[in-house]
């Protein structure tokens, strides 16, 4: 699946900006590894744009690392 995702983007149009980084996070799992761990991260702010948040396991703790 990652392959076809790869092979169906044109990334050769997209530009390059010196600070941005690409991170292929293939399940929900590794997505959320990386949300705890880029809001620990966070120096000054976090935005966070969800159109639905539950208060589930998930929910309550990423409310917790706030």
């Amino acid at each position: 699946m990652a392959s076809q995702t790869v092979q169906n983007t044109d990334l050769a149009s997209a530009r390059e900006m010196a600070w941005s980084k690409v991170d292929f996070l293939e399940t929900g799992d590794s997505y959320f590894e990386a949300l705890v761990r880029d809001f620990k991260a966070a120096k000054k702010s976090i935005l966070l744009e969800y159109y639905i948040f539950h208060l589930d396991r998930l929910g309550r703790e990423l409310l917790e690392t706030l």
